[in-house]
């Protein structure tokens, strides 16, 4: 089987290994041809009320050519299409109207709404509805979004549930200098980018209540700078943390992972907190590291309380009160990170999502 994956752009944001990514690295493991046409629009970042027009005009003519020159010289089986709404649309519809089989991956793209300020508003526009009809499969990454997206009116047998992955062999535990520079301290570390600044500044208000009252504790943030707004703001409450490391635009997050005691996951309640699933948590989990998370549908899916980590409601108090309690018992800590690493083996590795990339593909041509 042919597949040709359309992207905006194939590269890990902060260092953690993006959907695309390792969706591509799995489907070349399921032994398919396989090739990636990547875009570079003329912007940093596709959110989708700021940047669709000029990204538009980007794919236009020259990105459009380019795609008629792939149609016609590999003639794929499967287009999987990660791209904003309306040049997805504009792909969606062409290839179509050619009779091509094509699944719409919306984990990254639904994110971006998501974070954005009405993404109730958004769909109701009609930036996701009105193409997804038009493709064969809709990938996304829990029942939770199939349960929402279906309210629209779009048939439940549309979707298909392509949870996240890592890469087990890349993340995994390893040793690091740093870890020993630190090893006088309590290390809790938190990966993530500043595309909304909300979770953030939760988890810097969390570790000043717990350095209160355990001195020892060390924060370790690893960021990707998306929105310099929003990154001012964060600097602003990190003057105030005397014991900190802060790592910007790093390429490989591992390294301030692999140093941590403790992993650090905030969402608020709110529609990307319930319905997006973070690629941190399993970089984490992979990576041998015990985990606090917030509770909610998405995350109790791979978190068990006690099991292979640890969730707590989101509530600032209560997750710093979680952090020192769970820094001040490291035996039993450790021996969860354990068992994390052994949950994603088993459930969210490279090998698991290429047996579900099959299964996708071929349900196309059934």
């Amino acid at each position: 089987m042919r597949v040709c994956f359309i992207i905006h752009r194939l590269f890990s944001i902060g260092g953690l290994a993006s959907r695309e990514r390792i969706q591509v690295k799995a489907c070349l493991a399921a032994g398919f041809r396989t090739l990636v046409v990547s875009y570079d629009a003329p912007v940093s970042y596709p959110f989708p009320d700021q940047f669709n027009r000029p990204l538009l005009r980007h794919l236009d003519v020259a990105e459009l050519f380019l795609l008629r020159r792939v149609v016609t010289s590999l003639k794929p089986d499967v287009f999987h299409v990660h791209l904003p709404p309306m040049a997805r649309s504009i792909f969606a519809r062409y290839l179509n109207e050619r009779g091509f089989r094509v699944v719409v991956d919306l984990h990254g793209l639904w994110s971006e709404h998501a974070y954005s300020a009405s993404p109730r508003e958004a769909l109701l526009r009609g930036l996701f509805i009105p193409h997804i009809r038009e493709v064969d499969r809709v990938a996304v990454t829990s029942e939770v979004l199939v349960e929402y997206l279906s309210r629209f009116g779009i048939h439940r047998r549309k979707f298909y549930t392509l949870p996240n992955a890592v890469d087990t062999n890349y993340f995994r535990p390893m040793r690091t200098r740093l870890k020993e520079k630190l090893s006088k301290y309590r290390v809790v570390t938190f990966v993530g980018g500043t595309y909304s600044a909300d979770h953030l500044k939760e988890i810097i208000r969390a570790f000043s209540l717990a350095s209160a009252k355990m001195p020892s504790l060390f924060l370790v943030l690893a960021i990707y700078v998306l929105d310099k707004r929003y990154f001012k703001e964060t600097l602003r409450m990190l003057r105030k943390i005397p014991r900190k490391l802060v790592a910007l635009n790093v390429r490989d997050v591992r390294p301030y992972i692999a140093c941590a005691d403790l992993c650090l996951c905030f969402f608020k309640r709110s529609l990307v907190g319930e319905t997006v699933q973070p690629i941190k948590l399993l970089e984490y989990m992979a990576m041998g590291k015990p985990v606090l998370a917030t509770d909610n549908k998405v995350i109790s899916q791979i978190v068990k309380n006690g099991r292979n980590g640890f969730l707590c409601k989101p509530d600032v108090s209560e997750f710093a009160d979680k952090i020192v309690w769970l820094l001040e018992n490291v035996k039993e800590v450790r021996e969860i990170g354990e068992e994390a690493r052994r949950t994603i083996v088993n459930n969210y590795s490279l090998n698991v999502l290429a047996t579900k990339l099959r299964e996708l593909y071929y349900s196309l041509s059934e």
